[in-house]
């Protein structure tokens, strides 16, 4: 009678032996389709952490940008840039993107202040015209910088900016060369820069 219920004890203990194995090796040996799963979820990390964008560039032609800017007296001081042709750039950075536009061949219209003379209250206005290769104008800050730029400043009649073609730079009050030039648009008015400009007043 004993012998049976030690038999039967070791058969039972071999049974729970193999179920406790088998269980062992559920948990422990790492089945094809878990591997699968846990691959793809590191694939899925790594394209969300990494900066895998590149930068997107759109090409345009006769570019126009017109930028105004309200003063005190309710009048509108007039920006306008033109280009032959440039290059809109989209650049990662971080979350976010830069929006980078480099102009070819431009010219670029800038009033200073608009008044009117003293006796007969014609309407008048002081400008300036510049000629660059290129120059660059980056959306996100709303800054504008060149190389090389030919600069000339003028007092002319009217409110409205005149077209490069009927500006006879002659008449122009001051003119020259600047190494690099920059304006930002902050408020009601642009904070405007010369570099290394050298100057020739005019004839009057």
């Amino acid at each position: 009678m004993a012998y049976k219920f030690k038999k039967a004890g070791w058969i039972y203990s071999t049974i729970g032996s193999f179920i406790l194995l088998f269980w062992i090796c559920a948990l422990c040996v790492v089945r094809q389709k878990d591997r699968d799963f846990y691959q793809k979820l590191v694939q899925e990390k790594e394209m969300a952490c990494s900066s895998s964008y590149s930068s997107t560039n759109q090409h345009r032609k006769n570019v126009r940008k017109d930028i105004w800017f309200v003063q005190d007296d309710d009048q509108r001081l007039h920006y306008q840039i033109e280009s032959l042709s440039s290059t809109l750039t989209f650049i990662p950075q971080n979350d976010k993107f830069q929006l980078v536009e480099i102009l070819d061949n431009l010219k670029c219209w800038m009033q200073d202040k608009l008044f009117k003379t003293d006796r007969d209250f014609i309407p008048m206005q002081q400008m300036r015209y510049m000629e660059a290769a290129k120059g660059t104008y980056h959306y996100t800050s709303q800054e504008f910088d060149a190389e090389g730029v030919s600069l000339a400043m003028f007092r002319l009649p009217g409110h409205e900016l005149p077209q490069s073609f009927f500006l006879d730079s002659q008449k122009a009050f001051l003119k020259g060369i600047a190494k690099n030039i920059s304006f930002k648009i902050s408020g009601k008015t642009p904070q405007f820069q010369a570099r290394n400009f050298k100057a020739g007043v005019a004839d009057q």
